[in-house]
């Protein structure tokens, strides 16, 4: 077990002889470090948070800025040698006391303060007992009421972690979700992607549904429930959008790490997926380590598009003579549904954008496949629309049909099916990560300019449809001189506008 003891900044402030009252580590912390986690960001709770907080700052040479005069906390900032930076923030207690404090949190296993000076652990809500215990318990009767954004944070830790939920703190869970709509749409959408970017994302959608947290945040989800699919789908729309998250997932995970032909994802087509893709490993580590647009986590919005990539089925459903139910249309008006939720959620416009781009053109990956089973090959010219049309999320439509296609088949998914989309995947991974400026974006050997110079083009719509010709040519055939480039505009300008 981590000693908390040993924590550098924890001796750093026994050295601090000033402080005579009590200072207390408190919250994620103390529970990582009983449970042999990592501890990172450091929460210290006091009589006064901003003064000891100053004082510290002060003292140690660090910065310091007032996070919130109301609530008394501040946060003292260290550089360290490799110049990165450690925040400790600074609280004073919420309530008369120590112990008010900590009754006012929401769950025991974070609900334990250590005092730095004497050394001793205080737990008057036996949080410890329930690290042991495995079990998440509320701190009082009414936790959930006081902030209902807390029932998406004992979902949270309770996947995280591992931890079952008590039946009291079930209860609450049940009676308080229905006020989610009343918490600020920034702090649930935090939450929800901070869900969304753990481990096993579909078992916490799974108990967000049955607590039915789901319907309160997104309940155009429920209508998927018990939507029935043709072949080959072998789950109703629900079980099939909780099947692709949990592939998504399982893929990036595994090509981020060696593949372990005895561990418990092997198996063949896990292998065939490491053996052919495995080659992108360190470009698909660096893309998805990447901070995402605005600084959220780039897997959680992915499997965001994930969640809601076929939203929109159980809207466009239509039954063929022959009994067979299709989905006409459900990939255009997903992209406006989830475009309107991210707009609620205020996620950023490009957030935005790239997500509703996903859900968009998630059916194009499917059709290259299909196109190559009919024994066609996926020229540079096909390769070019698609990430035309992916703009920058086309690694991302990548990662995405692979996982739908093996939550279309799961057990049924043939070697052969599944090479064929392996070598689609590699073909257009290939072209993002090693051939982007030759295929994806070939820089134009022309512009507006040379146009209405040579071809007596007037300024307008026409040119940029031209130069757009030109750069799908460019892409196809590999041209890399103006003279070419001219004679393509010419051809095309004869075909088209008869000069």
């Amino acid at each position: 077990m981590i000693q908390i003891s040993e924590i550098r900044f924890i001796q750093i402030l026994r050295e601090f002889q000033e402080q005579d009252e009590p200072l207390y580590l408190v919250g994620g912390a103390i529970r990582n470090a009983l449970m042999g986690m990592n501890v990172t960001d450091l929460d210290f709770t006091c009589t006064e948070g901003i003064a000891t907080g100053k004082r510290v700052a002060d003292r140690f040479g660090f910065d310091f800025y007032v996070l919130d005069h109301e609530h008394d906390t501040c946060r003292v900032i260290e550089t360290l040698p490799d110049e990165s930076r450690a925040h400790y923030d600074f609280a004073g207690f919420r309530g008369k006391d120590l112990l008010e404090d900590l009754k006012g949190r929401d769950l025991t296993i974070n609900a334990i303060a250590y005092e730095i000076f004497s050394n001793t652990i205080k737990d008057p809500l036996r949080g410890v007992n329930a690290i042991r215990e495995k079990r998440l318990s509320a701190c009082s009767e009414h936790a959930m009421a006081d902030d209902p954004l807390r029932v998406l944070r004992v979902i949270r830790f309770a996947n995280a972690l591992k931890f079952r939920i008590d039946e009291e703190l079930m209860t609450q869970i049940q009676a308080n979700s229905v006020f989610l709509g009343k918490v600020s749409r920034e702090r649930v959408r935090d939450e929800i992607v901070k869900i969304l970017s753990g481990s096993n994302p579909h078992i916490a959608l799974q108990l967000m549904q049955r607590t039915e947290i789901l319907c309160e945040i997104f309940p155009e989800l429920i209508a998927l429930k018990k939507q029935p699919q043709s072949p080959p789908h072998v789950h109703d729309v629900w079980g099939h959008t909780l099947s692709v998250v949990r592939h998504l997932r399982n893929i990036i995970d595994l090509i981020a790490q060696e593949f372990d032909e005895t561990g418990s994802n092997a198996d063949v087509h896990n292998g065939m997926l490491v053996l052919k893709l495995g080659r992108f490993r360190q470009n698909l580590i660096d893309h998805f380590n990447h901070p995402g647009i605005d600084g959220r986590d780039l897997i959680g919005l992915l499997t965001l598009a994930a969640l809601f990539h076929d939203v929109e089925k159980p809207n466009t459903i239509t039954i063929q003579e022959d009994g067979r139910i299709r989905f006409l249309g459900h990939d255009a008006l997903g992209s406006v549904r989830i475009r309107d939720r991210m707009i609620e959620y205020k996620f950023s416009g490009k957030e935005t954008e790239k997500i509703a781009t996903i859900i968009r053109y998630h059916m194009r990956f499917h059709s290259l496949i299909s196109r190559k089973e009919a024994g066609r090959q996926i020229s540079n010219r096909s390769i070019y629309r698609f990430f035309q049309q992916a703009e920058l999320a086309g690694a991302e439509l990548v990662i995405l049909g692979l996982a739908d296609l093996r939550g279309t088949y799961e057990h049924t998914l043939s070697p052969e099916r599944w090479r064929t989309a392996l070598d689609v995947a590699e073909c257009l991974l290939d072209a993002y990560f090693s051939r982007f400026s030759e295929v994806i974006d070939p820089p134009l050997l022309l512009n507006g300019f040379d146009l209405m110079n040579e071809f007596g083009m007037k300024q307008g719509q026409e040119i940029g449809k031209v130069l757009e010709y030109l750069r799908e040519e460019q892409a196809a055939s590999s041209i890399i001189d103006r003279e070419t480039a001219f004679e393509i505009v010419k051809a095309y300008l004869e075909r088209g506008a008869g000069i």
